[in-house]
Formats: C-alpha cells, structure tokens, sequence
C-alpha cells in the first residue's frame, strides 16, 4: 500500500513540473515578441566632421559682444608678461603660458621682444589693484561692458580671477594697429579697435550695415 501511494504521488510530481515549465516558456515567448525598431540615416563623413565641429566650436569657443563674432586669440600670437613675484618665479610663469600656449598651437611671440597682451600679476591687494587700472584706464582693462555691470565685474571675490579684453578687425587692407586700452592709436581707421560698449560701430569701409571681412 505505501509503495502504491508513492508512486501515486510521483506521478503527480511529474505532472506538475512540466504544466509549470510549459507556462515559463510561454511567458518568455511573448516577451521576445515585444521589439522595438530605431531607423537612422548614415551621414556622410565629410558632414559628420563638420557637425562634430561645429558643435564644439559653439560649446567651447565665446562670442565677442561687440561684434557678435567668435573671439579668436590675439592676431600676433600670445605674449605674456608676469609681475608680482621673485624674478625667478615671474620666469617660470610666463614660460609655463608659453609652453601652453604652443601645445595647444596658439600663435607665440618672442618673449621679451613683444608688447604683452597677456598680464599675469600677483598681488595681496588685488582689489586695490584691478581699481586702480580700472580707473587708469577708464574701465577698458576689464573689457566690454556697460555702466551697470562694472560693480559685478570690477568685485575681486576669487583666489584667481581674470578679465578680457576684445577687439574687433575691420579694414583688412590696413596697417595692423592696435588700439590701447588707453585708446591711443597712430591710425585714422586703425585695423584693431579695443571693443567699447558706448564707442561706435567697426569701420567697414562699405558705408553701410554690412561687416564684411570682420573678425573680433
């Protein structure tokens, strides 16, 4: 009688097991019907490169307020100049800007035998300082901006901080001059004018709105 039960319940097992399995494979099988089609369109290498470009550009790279164009680095090639520290230390920094600088393939300049237009100057009164040339310079050193905004930018609130100043090319056929941020110049329509939120518009030389060859 109990080797009869047994066997009763074996068999049960084994009709059990294959009514659970069979409902798993069903299961699975309707899921993997569920899929999901994505359509792309391969672009061409040329234009793939120039998209990729552009986007970078466009991420990375500032525009010039001014002019609205994309700011490029100074024309003759980067030319820093270091105060503040021992001579040594002045050395080694403007050396270290300059290593940069062609690493990333900026132009270079021969340090010591140009006129700077990178100033790097390290001071315990920075506030001070940055007043002083503001002042000095009616405001030029700290680069494009209206009457308002000189509270916020001439404020010193970081251990290192920076200002730019830009320029705009117009009249490409003349002699590069570049206007200082003192506004001195030796040219009528120089070629380099410092960028001046309340000083007028690019020479053209067009006598009109249009901006030909310009670039900031």
């Amino acid at each position: 009688m109990a080797q009869t039960r047994l066997g009763k319940l074996a068999i049960a097992a084994a009709c059990v097991f294959p009514a659970v399995a069979g409902a798993q494979t069903q299961k699975v099988q309707t899921q993997s019907t569920e899929t999901v089609t994505v359509l792309g369109v391969r672009k061409s290498d040329e234009k793939a490169l120039m998209d990729t470009i552009s986007q970078f550009v466009d991420q990375h790279a500032a525009r010039d307020r001014k002019s609205g164009l994309l700011v490029r680095d100074a024309p003759f090639g980067v030319c820093p100049v270091t105060l503040g520290l021992p001579d040594d230390y002045d050395r080694f920094v403007t050396a270290r800007v300059t290593e940069v600088a062609r690493k990333v393939g900026a132009g270079v300049q021969a340090v010591g035998n140009c006129s700077a237009n990178i100033e790097i100057i390290f001071t315990n009164q920075p506030q001070d300082l940055i007043t002083t040339l503001s002042d000095r310079t009616k405001g030029r050193i700290l680069g494009f901006h209206y009457l308002h905004e000189k509270g916020a930018i001439i404020h010193v609130y970081r251990p290192v901080q920076a200002w730019y100043v830009t320029a705009t090319k117009d009249d490409p056929e003349a002699k590069a001059v570049i206007v200082g941020t003192n506004g001195d110049s030796d040219s009528a329509h120089a070629s380099l004018h410092a960028d001046d939120a309340y000083g007028p518009a690019p020479y053209t030389g067009t006598g009109s709105r249009i901006l030909p060859r310009n670039s900031s």
